[in-house]
């Protein structure tokens, strides 16, 4: 189960749980509550409303029906210094984003050790990008590019 963006989830197979006679707790769109079935089976018998655990409940506070888009759908990721912005989905890797934007971002490692991908976000943290993604309770995002010749 999965509550996000269509668009991005369907890519990895998931579909409208509403398909499998499924709901969401929360008042939000069909095609924002999606499931994937891993086992031919597993839903073969389920259905009714799905409720979250208290842990991934993050969101209550703000409102959920009013901010769907700050808690679980997209973020406008804006990066700097190209001075381009784009929708994401959470969850999305940054450097899919970044790629889809247009924008490069240098990579080394893709592990995160060697830190040729690390970039600063408008909270001021550096994070790297090649084993970070979009985060959650965000409606938009800045996202700075370090710029070294080396690499």
């Amino acid at each position: 189960m999965v509550l996000g963006d269509r668009q991005y989830y369907s890519r990895f197979g998931f579909v409208s749980a509403s398909t499998q006679d499924l709901r969401c707790e929360y008042d939000v769109p069909d095609a924002a509550f999606m499931v994937l079935e891993l086992n031919g089976l597993a839903l073969q018998d389920c259905s009714g409303t799905v409720q979250y655990r208290s842990e991934f409940k993050v969101c209550e506070s703000r409102s959920l029906n009013n901010n769907l888009n700050e808690c679980f759908m997209t973020v406008s990721v804006h990066f700097l210094p190209d001075d381009v912005t784009i929708e994401a989905a959470v969850g999305e890797p940054f450097l899919e984003v970044a790629n889809r934007a247009g924008v490069a971002i240098p990579v080394g490692c893709l592990m995160g050790s060697c830190h040729a991908c690390e970039v600063e976000l408008d909270d001021g943290r550096s994070i790297c990008s090649c084993i970070s993604s979009i985060p959650l309770g965000r409606s938009h995002l800045t996202v700075t590019l370090f710029s070294d010749p080396t690499w």
